[in-house]
């Protein structure tokens, strides 16, 4: 083999083991438009409304999505430094998409409690919605801080700081299987589905090196632990007493 072909199989090795981060943020942009889909059919058909800053947080999330696909496919394509410039968007997005989870989050819950929902239900909901930007603050700072030092860990982190984003899609899936639907229960299978996303991720990795990428574990330690702890303070009087101390 020539050292000019042995260069081309290199490189084409090297851009096969960066597809998979394209095909994992087309899987995350694809689920976050079957999900909420028909949601943004009725609200911009003018059948559902709803306040400023869910449009805000669509805007932002879907942004988030088409960059993570935009960046990955930079990579893919040996586009590094187009990659390197178009990434400090992320410094910007990713706080402004966690506020705006919050902000979001806390109007919703004023709003419903004003209109005489149970107390309960929305501290449920703002408790969900509370562990997934936690995870998400955490997961994203971590893939931030990596981004030079560490280019293999922040690759990995950018995708599982975006796993516990698409739960939400997740749960407006009501035919996926073992799902809680309609009940009142914590969703922990809907919350659990986006690992599923990242799955082919993982198996990449541990197929190409044998083993599976420290990011990974921690990311996934991280997800597990939040829905565990979710779980035990979902409808827990010590969690709706702080919510009513807190917010009123």
């Amino acid at each position: 083999m020539s050292v000019e072909a042995g260069i081309d199989a290199l490189r084409a090795d090297l851009r096969s083991g960066r597809r998979i981060y394209v095909v994992t943020a087309a899987l995350f942009l694809a689920t976050a438009i079957v999900g909420f889909g028909p949601n943004a059919a009725a609200i911009y058909s003018g059948r559902y409304a709803v306040s400023p800053l869910v449009h805000v947080h669509g805007a932002l999330m879907l942004s988030w999505l088409v960059l993570l696909l935009a960046q990955s496919a930079l990579v893919s394509t040996g586009r590094a430094q187009l990659h390197r410039t178009l990434g400090r968007v992320s410094f910007a997005l990713a706080p402004a998409l966690a506020i705006v989870m919050i902000a979001a989050s806390l109007a919703s819950y004023h709003r419903q409690l004003a209109a005489g929902r149970p107390p309960v239900v929305l501290g449920n909901a703002l408790l969900a919605e509370a562990s997934l930007v936690l995870q998400f603050g955490v997961l994203v700072t971590w893939a931030l801080l990596a981004r030079g030092a560490a280019p293999e860990t922040h690759k990995r982190m950018m995708l599982m700081a975006t796993v516990p984003l698409l739960s939400a899609a997740a749960g407006r899936m009501p035919w996926l299987p073992f799902t809680a639907g309609a009940s009142s229960e914590f969703d922990k299978v809907a919350v659990l589905y986006p690992l599923l996303l990242v799955a082919p991720a993982i198996l990449h990795d541990a197929a190409r090196s044998g083993r599976v990428h420290r990011a990974y574990l921690i990311g996934l330690v991280i997800v597990l632990a939040a829905t565990v702890a979710t779980n035990e303070l979902w409808s827990s009087p010590a969690w709706h007493n702080l919510v009513r101390s807190a917010l009123g």
